[in-house]
Formats: structure tokens, sequence, C-alpha cells
């Protein structure tokens, strides 16, 4: 909730309670902004620490693609293959920013793929659609930021993809957690680029009974594929353009509304004076 905006609602909401309360904090893992809320609103807090799990579902086969140094911009290319080649169903692809959930969602969908995203910038309600049309199959693909790999249960996920790799193996067990679950089988595909070997050993390390294997897309597919995505960048900015311009139609809508709200409530107020 920290990491998609809600800080702020949250810093507010702690400052309504009363001085005289007992706190309970929940976290999955201890980030810079938990360590902030602790100072914010706990005094003298005592820690526990609950079965730090770093260890991945046996069930869970896990795969890993290398990039190599100056193939950095193969990512969008090797995913786009994975996806419209292999695996086209129940799958959520993890990205590291809004920016290229967005971009990689209207990839996709100029691709052919029933494809959905997932990412702070959405409110409440664009989320639920977006998670409920996953679940109810509506869409085939979701894109997602890490906002759906931790404290969500979706069920029927065969296959979870790492555009980038995560900063720890607590983020990456939490990513790939969303598949293998309650004894079925489950498939990650992770790509790892030269920057990110240190934590695929760290994986690897933690897991040494799991299911690891390298993965391999041909150069000839995934120039093949950078061409495609090539010949779409008119469509992608034009998409963008669109989009961009039906969320600031909606802002100021709403600055409209809350105007109007304001006016109509100033006025009441006078006629009750």
């Amino acid at each position: 909730m920290l990491e998609e905006a809600f800080a702020d609602q949250m810093k507010e909401l702690i400052s309504m309670c009363g001085k005289k309360r007992q706190t309970m904090l929940f976290s999955a893992t201890m980030t810079e902004e938990i360590e902030d809320l602790i100072k914010m609103s706990l005094d003298k807090p005592v820690k526990l620490f609950i079965n730090e799990n770093t260890k991945t579902a046996t069930n869970l086969s896990q795969e890993f693609i290398r990039i190599r140094e100056g193939q950095e911009d193969n990512r969008e290319a090797i995913v786009s293959a994975l996806v419209t080649r292999n695996f086209i169903n129940h799958t959520i692809i993890f990205v590291p920013t809004k920016k290229e959930c967005r971009r990689l969602n209207v990839i996709l969908g100029l691709l052919g793929v029933k494809a959905g995203q997932l990412h702070g910038n959405m409110n409440q309600t664009q989320r639920v659609m977006a998670l409920n049309e996953f679940k109810n199959e509506k869409i085939d693909v979701l894109v997602s930021t890490d906002l759906a790999s931790r404290g969500l249960d979706i069920e029927g996920v065969t296959t979870v993809i790492n555009f980038m790799m995560p900063k720890d193996v607590k983020i990456y067990v939490h990513r790939v957690g969303r598949t293998a679950r309650a004894g079925k089988g489950g498939r990650s595909i992770s790509l790892v680029g030269e920057d990110e070997r240190k934590i695929l050993k760290a994986i690897i390390k933690s897991n040494q009974d799991g299911s690891l294997k390298q993965r391999n897309v041909s150069n000839v597919v995934v120039e093949a594929y950078k061409k495609r995505i090539d010949s779409l960048e008119n469509s992608i900015k034009r998409i963008d353009e669109m989009e961009q311009a039906e969320k600031e139609i909606a802002e100021a809508s709403k600055k409209v509304q809350e105007s109007e709200k304001k006016m109509a409530e100033d006025g009441a107020s006078g006629y009750d004076d």
C-alpha cells in the first residue's frame, strides 16, 4: 500500500487516532517506508519476525532467460514472443514501472492478446475491474507492477513472467507465488540481465531443492518480434496520447464536480444563516 500511493492516506488515518491506543502493524516485508511508518505511528514497538520464507513451491518450474550485455532492448520482444507463442492464458507479467506496465499492455493488445493492466495510477474501481476480468477469463494476460504480488489471492494462474528481476529474493518469492498454489503445478520465467545475476545466484542458493533451468529464445524469433514492435510504434504512441487525453478530461471533470459541490455547500450554508 505504501509503495502504490497510499502513504499519505495511511498517515492521515493514523494522525486521526487517539494517543492512547494499541497499534499492531503487519507486513510481509520490512522496507524503508515501513520503518518510517513505524517511527511515526508506534511508541517503543516490540518486533516479532515469524517464519521468514524465501523458498518457492516444490511444484513450481522456474526458468531463466539470460539477457546478455548490449541486448537489454530485447526484453519486450522476448516477453511478447513468450506470451503469443507459448503462454497465452492465465499469465501474469511483472514489470518494474507503471510506464512499462502501460506500454507492454498496449503492445500485447496490438499483437492480438487479450491483456489487462494493474498498477498504482489506477483507482480502486479500475483495479477491481481488471482483477475480476482476469479471474473471470475475460482477459488472458495481466501486466502488473508489484501491486499484485502481495496479499491478492488470484486462482488459476499458470505462468508468471518477470520482465526484470526483483531487488531481492523475498519479492521474487512473492511474485512467483501467484502460481503453483494449492498443490497445482506452475511455471515462472524470469529475464536476467548481466547486472541481475547476483540476485539469480541468491535465488538458486535459497532454492536448492527446486526445479531451475535455463530457457532460450532464438535470435531469429527475437529479431522478428523486435521488427513487429517497431512497426507498431506509431500506434503505441497514438494510443498513449488518447489515454493521456482521457485522463486529463477525467481529472478536469472531477475538479468541476468538486467545485460545483463546494459551491452548493457554500450556498446551502449561506441560506441557513
